[in-house]
């Protein structure tokens, strides 16, 4: 076996990995780049070479791990892709909105195109381990319980001399909604993310303490609290955590409307309530006492963009509490772009970020204190709060990281660090090598490529 890295070696973003066989080659996920990590790759088309790839391994659907797919399957990939069946129904909603804005199509094209996509799909359940026909059965792959967002899993990846875990995005533990991350099964090579390394997240519980602060803050001053979220994972959790907070709390609360300006998050919700048997024994119980995680009578939900329009021009011009979710988490897009350019001015606005920025992102300049920023060619004076929730990351700290593989029975032979920035990449890569003594670890670098003898 040979792994060669085509993506999210020193960056974040577009997650692409293959690994050779004496058989043909499989691709676990084919991920937008984005922020710092699209200027870098600018060309279009692929670095190598498509028909040599039979299969196609899903990790979970977020953009930086499946935006490229339908450029890879319009470029002449017919293979099957194996996913989770919660991967399965989720990808469709994903794809047609990356194939809207990626891949410049008619719309004819586009819906043969997404549909293509979705006859390639091959759901499979978690831990159920299948013998790969198109590698002629020698090569066999199991996903396991990633916690990451619905339907994430890692992959194990083995043959009858090599085996090989690759990590996806891996969860936070006791994170709302999900099961922890399974532990995984000893292999000779661990692939794994490095987002937070050299981070550690708060807990729960502060997290937790700091949102109901957002609300307080929110009915003070009379003001828009904006949260940038991707619309699967961090959106789902932060309801959760809102309904209880409702439930549970102060009943001035239950006057703050909570907006969701997201169609397409909208949507995974239902889907997340659809696959309710994926969710963790806290949230079944919630549910079966009549509660509903996802829902509450606050909650808004705005479809259209006339409806979007006019909510925006109404924060704008009236001094009123909100707290309004919306699209996307690094605000490289999505409606959260129109909040940011008109409320941003206003010292009576908050930007509460949940999720990871990365370099080179609108996201991450407002992170970083950015006292004006452009946006859609225009200058906007930055005078809101900007503030962060770092335990609503979808992704293990450095510590979790570590002890995902202390969790093996048997440490692995050799650890390839993959989708951080270089810092994050160094910072894990030193923990590793002082916690598992003997183990070869490295950094990946792009068409870099390691062998398993």
């Amino acid at each position: 076996m040979k792994l060669i890295h085509h993506g999210a070696a020193k960056g974040v973003t577009g997650s692409c990995h293959e690994l050779q066989t004496p058989h043909g080659s499989l691709l676990v996920d084919c991920g937008l780049f984005q922020g710092r990590d699209r200027k870098r790759h600018r060309a279009s088309g692929f670095n190598f070479n498509i028909n040599s790839i039979a299969v196609l391994l899903v990790t979970h659907v977020h953009i930086d791990h499946v935006g490229r797919i339908p450029e890879l399957v319009a470029s002449g990939f017919s293979g099957p892709i194996y996913c989770t069946r919660a991967t399965a129904a989720l990808l469709p909603e994903v794809l047609e909105d990356a194939i809207r804005v990626g891949v410049k199509l008619s719309r004819g094209l586009a819906a043969e195109l997404l549909d293509r996509i979705i006859t390639l799909l091959k759901p499979v359940d978690y831990d159920h381990e299948v013998a790969l026909p198109e590698l002629e059965g020698t090569i066999r792959v199991r996903f396991r319980v990633a916690g990451h967002i619905l339907g994430s899993a890692f992959v194990e990846v083995s043959s009858q001399h090599h085996s090989v875990l690759f990590s996806g995005d891996l969860g936070v533990k006791n994170s709302p909604l999900l099961p922890d991350v399974a532990v995984p099964s000893n292999c000779d090579l661990v692939v794994i993310e490095s987002t937070y390394g050299g981070r550690h997240h708060e807990a729960r519980e502060q997290r937790h303490r700091r949102l109901k602060l957002a609300l307080e803050r929110s009915l003070e001053n009379q003001g828009t609290t904006i949260i940038p979220a991707f619309s699967i994972g961090r959106t789902q959790e932060l309801l959760y955590e809102l309904e209880q907070i409702f439930t549970q709390g102060d009943p001035r609360w239950a006057r703050i409307p909570v907006v969701l300006d997201s169609p397409l998050a909208a949507t995974f919700t239902q889907i997340y309530e659809q696959f309710r048997d994926l969710w963790d024994a806290e949230a079944k119980a919630l549910f079966g006492q009549q509660r509903h995680p996802l829902s509450f009578d606050n909650l808004i939900c705005i479809d259209s963009f006339e409806d979007h329009v006019q909510l925006l021009n109404r924060l704008r011009q009236r001094e009123e509490s909100a707290i309004v979710i919306a699209a996307g988490g690094m605000c490289e897009g999505g409606r959260v772009i129109d909040f940011l350019r008109e409320l941003l001015p206003l010292a009576s606005t908050d930007v509460l970020f949940v999720g990871y920025q990365a370099s080179g992102t609108l996201g991450r300049k407002l992170f970083q204190r950015a006292s004006e920023v452009t946006i859609d060619g225009e200058l906007v004076v930055v005078n809101a709060n900007i503030s962060s929730l770092g335990g609503y990351s979808a992704h293990a700290d450095e510590q979790g990281l570590v002890e995902f593989i202390a969790s093996m029975a048997a440490p692995p032979k050799h650890i390839r660090i993959i989708h951080g920035e270089a810092d994050a990449q160094r910072a894990l890569g030193r923990r590793i090598r002082r916690e598992f003594k003997g183990v070869e670890v490295s950094l990946a670098v792009l068409q870099s490529e390691l062998t398993l003898d």
